[in-house]
């Protein structure tokens, strides 16, 4: 009765978590990448001009005509030093406008320009009266290197998702024998570190959200069978192999788009990787839980690493 009542604890602080971080004027993505830009300023002014404050403006109407200001909501914001200006965002508007106040008194307002890449890189023209903002790439940008990036990174997901169904069926095959467990099937499980941890190694290289997200999933589940009295390396190993299918999907939907995405598709997203990590885990340990038990510690896990989202800056 007390371990039921831990439950429903650790799941209300989960759930009060998610629902303290939604500002309606702010989207709020899970622990992946959050796409940025960086101002490069050039000046063609008479004097010698440092920047005193500025705001980045954002717009649905390409004309600008409802232009609002980026809202500061954890690592989202604008920022100006003296010399340079940046900014990042759960989400981007379709267009942009620059307006800075330099040390001349002077507040002098951009064009309306948009947003290519996932991480842009722009260069501000300060002119006498006004800015003039234009895109010059992502961060890198070398066609040689989006070639060979390609390649390595093909061969890595098609890796990843190979091992993963490979694993994932001899789990389910052993799930229908009562074997799906690390006492019974020490070996099988062992193969799955093996596996995972030089992945996760790899994808830590391009973002430590990956690793990060898993760590704390895994430490959630070890918690989570430690009160609840099942195999704990069993659960732990399984939450680790199940990040390996659906940390690609968050991934793969997130940094093909150059704005982040909008609130609503990630929360679809968020939905049905609840469902798929739910499902995962009562196909392999149907024996030891019940569809509800695993729809609950899928909610836990998916809300655990949201709120670690909110909290990291990469």
């Amino acid at each position: 009765m007390r371990q039921n009542w831990v439950v429903k604890g650790i799941l209300i602080w989960v759930l009060g978590l998610v629902c303290l971080s939604l500002n309606p004027c702010a989207v709020r993505a899970d622990a992946g990448p959050k796409p940025s830009m960086e101002f490069n300023i050039v000046y063609e002014t008479d004097t010698v001009l440092t920047i005193v404050e500025g705001i980045q403006f954002e717009c649905s109407d390409a004309t600008c005509a409802d232009a609002e200001a980026l809202k500061e909501a954890g690592p989202q914001r604008f920022t100006c030093e003296a010399a340079t200006c940046s900014s990042l965002a759960y989400g981007y508007a379709d267009y942009h406008r620059l307006s800075i106040r330099f040390s001349d008194g002077v507040t002098r307002e951009s064009n309306v320009f948009s947003k290519s890449h996932f991480d842009a890189v722009y260069r501000v023209t300060v002119r006498e009266t006004d800015l003039w903002v234009e895109e010059t790439g992502g961060r890198i940008n070398p066609m040689l290197l989006i070639i060979v990036g390609g390649v390595v990174g093909s061969l890595i997901v098609g890796l990843l998702v190979v091992a993963t169904i490979v694993l994932l069926v001899m789990l389910f095959l052993k799930s229908r024998k009562d074997a799906a467990s690390f006492e019974a099937s020490r070996w099988l499980f062992i193969v799955i570190w093996i596996v995972a941890l030089p992945l996760y190694a790899m994808g830590g290289y391009f973002a430590l959200t990956l690793p990060i997200t898993a760590a704390v999933e895994c430490i959630i589940a070890f918690i989570y069978a430690h009160i609840r009295d099942r195999s704990r390396w069993t659960l732990v190993t399984v939450v680790l192999l199940i990040n390996l299918l659906t940390q690609p999907i968050v991934w793969g939907s997130v940094t093909n788009r150059a704005d982040g995405g909008s609130f609503a598709g990630l929360a679809i997203l968020e939905i049905i990787i609840i469902l798929i990590e739910a499902g995962v885990l009562y196909g392999v340990q149907r024996k030891s839980l019940t569809f509800k038990e695993t729809l609950i510690l899928s909610l836990i896990l998916n809300g655990a690493s949201f709120g670690i989202g909110l909290l990291l800056p990469i």
